[in-house]
């Protein structure tokens, strides 16, 4: 089902999401590192976490009262 998916948003809740490694994501989703996944390939395994508060385990995705939904389009751009 995932054959030929170039991307992948991650949204698994991660109590600490300074921890959570594209490692963590393969054992989450019982995948290895040599799978033949393009997506696991390139790594190109894409999360909410990017910016956090200043307690550093807190998402802003969830938390920011203004909602910039410009910078998740940015974001994917970018990296895409």
């Amino acid at each position: 089902a995932l054959e030929g998916v170039d991307v992948v948003v991650d949204e698994v809740y991660a109590p600490d999401p300074t921890t959570y490694n594209f490692e963590s994501f393969l054992s989450t989703y019982g995948l290895t590192s040599s799978s033949d996944l393009k997506f696991v390939k390139d790594k190109m395994v894409l999360r909410i976490d990017r910016t956090m508060g200043e307690a550093m385990k807190s998402l802003d995705w969830y938390e920011s009262r203004i909602a910039k939904p410009e910078w998740a389009i940015e974001g994917l751009a970018r990296v895409v």
